[in-house]
């Protein structure tokens, strides 16, 4: 994954989601030519949260498709 790749995506994160960077133990992300999955794992808890956003081949920007329920 590019840096510039990870940096959109953190991006778009911390626009879906303002507070949610600062509770990530880590991560990781998977990309297809269609879309990003991010598997986080949050400060104190066991199971990681799951985000997936769709990509627009054309502009390769970023939409969130599947979002966290809630952030606590």
């Amino acid at each position: 994954m590019s840096m510039d790749l990870e940096e959109r995506i953190l991006a778009a994160l911390d626009e879906y989601y303002p507070n949610l960077r600062y509770k990530i133990d880590h991560y990781d992300v998977e990309v297809t030519q269609a879309n990003c999955s991010v598997r986080m794992w949050i400060k104190g808890e066991v199971l990681p949260r799951y985000v997936i956003f769709d990509r627009d081949i054309e502009t390769d920007n970023l939409y969130l498709t599947h979002g966290i329920s809630h952030e606590d």
